[in-house]
């Protein structure tokens, strides 16, 4: 799931079978790692929007909302359809096995309740405060920060500290997972 410009170990990588662009930007799509990620796996499936399908060279699939998606024994369900704030922009959020949520740039929320979701905790479209709404209003067990790469360790600790309690007040696991590190759903 977007492969943009700080998604550095996401070059060498083979036995995709699914790949999901959630919009244009380069944070989210480095067409140069995503053209070599094409490359290694060419049969995969592209799931991504019609603004990023025009700087690809190859077919992919414009998702409709709320319809369910299958690719072998991956399930996927997409959500929204505009970035937040910056009007022009598509932006697609996914529901991958009606257990793993990331809504790309948007505050956008599936439809249902969710295993895992991974929430915007940064951005220069980002307001803390909505950040924390969209955390205590989404129907998730666990929800873990997203889109943080632009954070200091002192931001870190600030976004995390109202990030965290407005999971905690609603009863949300609070989970940070460091690059390379993942999760059992």
């Amino acid at each position: 799931i977007d492969p943009g410009k700080f998604s550095e170990s996401l070059t060498n990588i083979s036995n995709i079978n699914v790949l999901i662009i959630t919009h244009i930007h380069s944070d989210h799509f480095d067409k140069k790692r995503v053209e070599a990620i094409i490359a290694k796996n060419p049969d995969m499936q592209v799931f991504t929007t019609s603004q990023v399908a025009k700087e690809l060279k190859r077919e992919v699939i414009i998702p409709q909302i709320e319809k369910l998606y299958q690719v072998g024994a991956i399930t996927l369900e997409f959500f929204g359809g505009h970035h937040e704030l910056y009007d022009g922009f598509e932006n697609i959020a996914v529901l991958i096995n009606n257990k793993f949520f990331i809504p790309g740039d948007s505050y956008t929320q599936p439809n249902k309740p969710v295993v895992f979701a991974a929430v915007p905790a940064s951005a220069p479209w980002l307001r803390v405060t909505e950040a924390s709404e969209n955390i205590r209003t989404i129907k998730a067990d666990i929800v873990a920060p997203t889109h943080n790469a632009l954070l200091s360790e002192i931001g870190e600790e600030i976004h995390y500290r109202i990030l965290s309690t407005a999971a905690n007040e609603s009863g949300k696991e609070w989970r940070v997972l460091k690059v390379g590190e993942s999760i059992d759903l």
